[in-house]
């Protein structure tokens, strides 16, 4: 399955969840490998790999946890969102009329 803007992994992150997804997609707007998420290419033992480091690395999860849940409070809360928009619009508006 593609995910093509990444909400699922948000919606992880927005309760606290590390996460770990493979370099495609939405994902690679949502998710910053070693960042915020763990990004695998669309291999199952690079994938099985990411989750065993979550598994067994208690401060890599809360790390990630953490990044995770800032990132979407910075960048894709309802105030943030509608930042971009109204700035997407202010230039849509200032652009030429043909």
């Amino acid at each position: 399955m593609r995910e093509p803007f990444g909400l699922i992994p948000l919606e992880a992150m927005a309760c606290g969840t590390p996460v770990a997804g493979v370099a495609e997609g939405g994902l690679l707007e949502t998710i910053e490998h070693g960042v915020n998420g763990l990004l695998t290419p669309r291999d199952p033992q690079a994938f099985a790999a990411a989750l065993l480091t979550l598994l067994d690395s208690a401060s890599e999860r809360e790390r990630l946890s953490q990044a995770g849940l800032a990132a979407v409070r910075a960048r894709w809360s309802w105030d943030a969102s509608a930042a971009r928009l109204e700035s997407e619009l202010a230039r849509a508006a200032a652009m030429p009329r043909r």
